[in-house]
């Protein structure tokens, strides 16, 4: 892997301090949580190396209805700031 993603030391999943640009990354925290729904949580977001991409997800509350599964919603990218934006953009189209 070669960029701002590529990790420090060999076999080492990418980080946040691997990041070029942590003000892109807070920023985009920023608007995911703006538009977050009430009682939902985010998750830290994943590096897929297969992919050589980013996913986050929001979920939703447990639903009061026994059996019934919390709603999700996912954003994918090329980095953290790009999942979490697009994130953030699924959010808002709810």
């Amino acid at each position: 892997m070669t960029g701002d993603l590529a990790p420090r030391y060999p076999g080492k999943r990418p980080t946040i301090a691997d990041m070029a640009d942590n003000d892109a990354l807070e920023e985009a925290w920023n608007a995911a949580r703006d538009v977050l729904p009430a009682g939902w949580t985010i998750a830290r977001p994943e590096y897929f190396p297969e992919r050589r991409s980013w996913a986050v997800s929001a979920r939703g509350p447990q639903p009061s209805k026994r059996g019934q599964a919390p709603e999700y919603v996912s954003g994918e990218g090329d980095d953290q700031a790009a999942a979490m934006r697009a994130l953030a953009a699924k959010l808002r189209a709810r």
